[in-house]
């Protein structure tokens, strides 16, 4: 059968695009299903979910599909992914009034968090950008979920980086199916359980740092109070 799996965009060119279709690949296996992978901007991609388009969407914040009725949670987590704030001086990372701070397109949660926090928020839909914007100081920090560090300051031409954990944004990420596919829930809880004690999930957790220190990247973590 085919089976189209949704991936954020942003994921699409880097080292991780392969780690996660191995690790979806493998929790598909005991249910005979071989998926296809597109990889869609959130604003294009859940609505194609949602429709009944695609069958499946990888991993997303509840807060993020709550408008599309039409999507089924797996009710195991797939893991939290933390947000930090990331700045090349370790002052900036303080978030204090009018702090300009970059965003990227599809990152929901910061949207509302620019629109409730009167912060002063560029976005652009793409990583690499974002860091271009710190080297030029037209934004002061970015606001960033920490899988996506790596390709934020490989191409930034600092070395040094600050990141602050932002715990507000720590929530747990689920897989999401088409209605059509509610009878594949059970099966998915069970297999997404036994593969989150697989090598490859925990190389999909903790590449984030290596591939930062293999650009030749320092990044320093600040204390939390």
């Amino acid at each position: 059968m085919d089976y189209q799996i949704n991936v954020s965009e942003s994921i699409a060119t880097t080292i991780e695009r392969q780690r996660i279709e191995q690790f979806l690949n493998q929790v598909y296996a005991p249910l005979n299903i071989q998926p296809e992978y597109v990889y869609y901007p959130s604003q294009r991609g859940l609505p194609l979910v949602n429709t009944g388009e695609i069958d499946a969407e990888a991993a997303r914040y509840e807060f993020a599909v709550k408008e599309y009725r039409n999507l089924i949670q797996i009710p195991e987590p797939l893991g939290t992914i933390a947000t930090v704030i990331l700045c090349s001086k370790e002052q900036h990372c303080q978030l204090s009034p009018n702090r300009t701070v970059g965003v990227l397109q599809g990152f929901l949660m910061a949207k509302e968090f620019c629109r409730n926090e009167d912060k002063l928020c560029y976005f652009t839909e793409n990583p690499s950008v974002l860091g271009k914007l710190l080297d030029s100081q037209r934004v002061e920090a970015i606001l960033v979920r920490r899988n996506q560090i790596p390709s934020i300051v490989c191409n930034s031409d600092n070395n040094d980086f600050y990141a602050w954990h932002y715990r507000d944004f720590d929530l747990p990420t689920h897989h999401y199916v088409h209605r059509d596919n509610e009878h594949l829930v059970d099966a998915l809880t069970n297999s997404i359980r036994v593969q989150k004690n697989t090598s490859i999930y925990l190389q999909i957790t903790q590449q984030w740092l290596a591939r930062a220190q293999q650009c030749g990247k320092t990044i320093t973590t600040i204390p939390q109070n």
